[in-house]
């Protein structure tokens, strides 16, 4: 029973189903995270007491020295476009992936990006309550 099957015909198979759900849950730092975002469209993040390291979205531990995460401060809103599919928010060490809007003539990498996010009154506590970061006009505040 235990000796490697020698051919795949060898492996026994029963034909059926599993009934499996899940439900994702982005745990206490990620709930904080969305409940800032849905209630004040702010970003929290999370610094590591240690080693320094500041994590956006904001995290339960440091994923480079383990130690507990407990100091949490806002960042951004404005970011740094890192690529075009990444965005490092101001004061986080860490990068946020999502959708950058405007002109893609407009895009270079380095420029001052900024949040558009949804009306406060359709924000869910979900990433989707910023509809994307635009280039920074730096005149004004974000939508």
């Amino acid at each position: 029973m235990l000796e490697k099957p020698s051919s795949p015909e060898a492996i026994r198979l029963w034909r059926g189903s599993l009934p499996v759900s899940h439900r994702y849950t982005a745990g206490v730092a990620g709930e904080r995270f969305f409940r800032a975002l849905a209630d004040r469209g702010a970003f929290l993040a999370t610094r590591c007491g240690a080693c320094g390291v500041v994590y956006c979205p904001a995290r339960a531990f440091c994923e480079r020295c383990m130690a507990a995460l407990e100091e949490e401060l806002e960042v951004g809103p404005r970011g740094t476009l890192e690529s075009f599919t990444i965005v490092r928010l101001e004061g986080a060490d860490t990068f946020l992936v999502h959708r950058v809007g405007g002109d893609p003539g407009d895009l270079r990498i380095g420029i001052t990006v900024e949040p558009v996010l949804k009306d406060a009154s359709r924000r869910q506590g979900c990433l989707d309550d910023v509809e994307c970061f635009r280039p920074a006009d730096r005149g004004g505040p974000p939508e």
